[in-house]
């Protein structure tokens, strides 16, 4: 299965970038995650463990990232008054 590199969101166009390194999803490189989107630099970064992450799994973690995406644009706050 392929997965994308381009998404629009909300009429924004992402790059998706898939990084070998959880620690490389953080933009400031302080915790590790699965997934991270940038609005600023309209970027999603997705930890794909160097090829060794089920593709199930990746699907599910970009579509979390493009619900936050979605979120932040509408400004709906997803917890507690927070939008992150």
């Amino acid at each position: 299965m392929e997965l994308p590199t381009k998404i629009r969101i909300m009429g924004l166009d992402y790059s998706v970038l898939y990084v070998s390194e959880a620690s490389q999803v953080d933009v400031h490189r302080r915790d590790s995650y699965m997934g991270q989107i940038d609005t600023f630099t309209q970027t999603i970064r997705v930890y794909d463990g160097g090829g060794n992450i089920d593709p199930t799994s990746l699907q599910h973690t970009l579509w979390h990232e493009i619900v936050h995406g979605i979120c932040q644009t509408l400004h709906i706050a997803t917890s507690k008054g927070n939008l992150t």
